[in-house]
């Protein structure tokens, strides 16, 4: 099983103390969801690029609107790029790992003198089977409201029948996969995209958040209901963990009421949605915010 985190808005001091500098280190924040997640390989997944201190994750998300800081004018599924980048980084991921394997293997057999296999004799691997959980940490959230909008649309164009049963059967029966449909006009969705979202079946949001209302939580009850007809062994479970920081922010009082309309959407569709606050009760804190990504219980 693999773990993939997408972290968020980039904070420096002397805005930050040092519990917010530490977590936002890849590697620490690795360890930490390590210790919570123990039989998933994880993988920090940083922004691909920062306006400003704003995270913009390029290439997953559609193309963000002016002025928004890397947040899109809406989460369209069109060409799907949420789960082709997410395929494109799984392939990578397991290059990666049969690289070092080979070496290992190969270290192991010169001690032992004995004569190295050829890569052609290492057993492949299939990340196909692997199941996939999603965290999407602060505003790092957004591409987990792309997936869900690519899940989605995916689920449509299967009609009544779970979106993953209907590929696995077209898998097994070598027939190549339908098309998304997209216009001529519009991007094609990259190779393995819908092996990627196959394997999608645990989404955490861990106190999700941007300037932009409609952003962070999706709303919308199709969306839930196209969802809800995914099949009991590959339905989606999602988990929205908050702080007083994100959820009772003054400024933004529009996350706490998005959170909770996502989970009364998801539940009236039927779909699994848990909801815990941390900290509650506490004064908003940016410290919190962070300290969240410590307390939180999968």
């Amino acid at each position: 099983m693999a773990l993939f985190c997408f972290h968020g808005d980039r904070v420096l001091p002397p805005a930050c103390g040092p519990l917010a500098q530490r977590l936002q280190q890849p590697a620490e924040v690795a360890a930490l969801l390590q210790a919570k997640f123990p039989r998933h390989g994880v993988t920090v997944v940083m922004p691909p690029r920062f306006e400003g201190d704003f995270a913009c994750y390029d290439g997953w998300l559609p193309a963000p609107a002016p002025g928004r800081q890397g947040v899109p004018a809406a989460f369209t599924p069109t060409g799907f790029p949420a789960a082709s980048s997410l395929a494109r980084l799984r392939v990578q991921q397991q290059q990666q790992q049969q690289q070092q394997q080979q070496q290992q293997q190969q270290q192991q057999q010169q001690q032992q003198h004995v004569r190295p296999q050829s890569p052609q004799q290492q057993p492949p691997q299939q990340i196909e089977k692997s199941e996939v959980t999603l965290l999407g940490f602060s505003k790092g959230a957004l591409v987990l409201h792309q997936v869900l909008a690519e899940l989605a649309e995916w689920q449509r164009q299967a009609g009544q029948q779970c979106a993953v049963c209907a590929w696995q059967a077209r898998q097994a029966a070598a027939v190549p996969a339908a098309p998304a449909q997209p216009t001529a006009a519009e991007a094609q969705p990259g190779q393995g995209w819908e092996a990627a979202l196959a394997a999608v079946l645990e989404l955490h949001w861990v106190d999700a958040g941007a300037n932009s209302r409609g952003a962070a939580y999706p709303t919308s009850p199709a969306l839930f209901q196209a969802l809800a007809l995914r099949c009991p062994t590959h339905a989606v479970r999602l988990h929205l963990h908050g702080t007083p920081r994100q959820w009772h922010d003054p400024g933004r009082r529009w996350l706490g009421r998005e959170a909770a309309a996502m989970a009364a959407a998801a539940a009236a569709a039927g779909v699994a949605c848990s909801q815990r606050e941390y900290f509650a009760g506490q004064a908003p804190t940016l410290e919190q915010h962070f300290a969240v990504l410590q307390a939180f219980e999968p």
